[in-house]
């Protein structure tokens, strides 16, 4: 592809990227182009002030500077994607973090499928780096796909509806979080009735004579008071 189809799909990833991010600024993205474009300006300068066309030197600095512009959409178009699916991988863990992913699973079906395909897709990209003049931009192009277009589907939808999701898990936790509470404080109950019942019993077994019980053994002996002793 060409430097103007290269730019114009940059620039159209870079738009993407950034709705999704809330309209945060994709910068690696931006400073790629942004060097594409000092590279076009100055092919521009050359071919304003020269003869390109009979300067041998001239024609091969311009067809240089366009090629590594080319290149520099080229990235510009990578770290579009880079920004993005590292935006949506991020928010999702955040929100599985404050709903689970069971709740999540049971609210959005695909919500683990695309997890596999975010991890597939991140394959790809450590592939990419293997060989970064002949594969990146062919294996960026086909991430740039089917399965691109799904996450950001389900993520489109699950920023829609997060709010209520999150609203619903902090409900059934307070609700777990209230039961089990309440079967705290029914078991600690039920321990503090065996403690009493066991300390009762283990006083009885301690003391088994009563003070009725010794009464008649005490008033069948006889005082003896030396000073009213009669004589012998």
């Amino acid at each position: 592809m060409g430097l103007i189809t290269q730019w114009n799909i940059a620039e159209q990833r870079i738009k993407r990227a950034e709705q999704v991010r809330g309209n945060e600024i994709v910068a690696a993205a931006i400073f790629e182009l942004r060097y594409a474009g000092r590279k076009i300006i100055d092919s521009i300068e050359i071919v304003l002030n020269f003869d390109i066309a009979n300067d041998t030197e001239k024609r091969s600095r311009v067809a240089n500077y366009l090629a590594d512009a080319t290149e520099d959409c080229v990235k510009s178009k990578h770290d579009a994607i880079d920004a993005m699916l590292n935006f949506v991988t991020s928010w999702f863990d955040e929100l599985e973090k404050k709903v689970g992913p069971k709740r999540l699973h049971e609210t959005f079906p695909d919500y683990l499928e695309v997890l596999g395909l975010i991890s597939g897709i991140q394959e790809q990209i450590a592939e990419s780096r293997s060989d970064r003049n002949k594969l990146r931009d062919a294996i960026y192009n086909r991430i740039d796909g089917d399965d691109y277009e799904r996450i950001l589907k389900l993520f489109v939808i699950m920023k829609s509806s997060s709010e209520r999701v999150a609203l619903i898990a902090r409900k059934e936790r307070q609700k777990e979080n209230t039961d089990r509470n309440w079967k705290l404080t029914m078991l600690l109950v039920a321990l503090s009735g065996w403690a009493t019942l066991l300390i009762n019993q283990y006083r009885n077994n301690s003391f088994p004579f009563t003070v009725e019980q010794e009464a008649p053994y005490n008033s069948g002996q006889r005082s003896i008071n030396p000073s009213k002793s009669g004589p012998l």
